[in-house]
């Protein structure tokens, strides 16, 4: 995540998710890659992150070297799905699209 990305009073991302929703988010248990990638949906809230964006999100620290393939990509956003339900979010992948947070209320997309 670049630093122009961040708030610079409170060191976080720049997003229209309300405060108390991203307490939440940051305290979910979840390791590095998994941060990264909720990071990149954060940013782009309310609107998709594509996979070579979610890609280079994830793997830009790879530098020169191979960086994983698209079948790891989606074991990372499949573990962090299943996180994220616990809580009331969802992650809304479509072909050709992207991936996209999603808020859910009563099994019912929020508005």
């Amino acid at each position: 995540m670049r630093e122009s990305d961040l708030c610079p009073c409170c060191k976080r991302p720049r997003t229209t998710i309300p405060i108390d929703d991203l307490d939440v988010l940051d305290a979910l248990p979840k390791p590095r890659k998994e941060q990264l990638a909720l990071d990149a949906m954060v940013l782009a809230f309310p609107s998709s992150v594509s996979g070579d964006q979610m890609m280079q999100a994830l793997y830009e620290d790879v530098g020169d070297g191979e960086p994983e393939t698209r079948n790891s990509l989606m074991a990372h956003i499949s573990k962090l799905r299943k996180k994220l339900r616990s809580i009331g979010w969802d992650i809304d992948g479509r072909r050709f699209v992207g991936y996209r947070l999603c808020r859910f209320e009563n099994g019912r997309e929020a508005a």
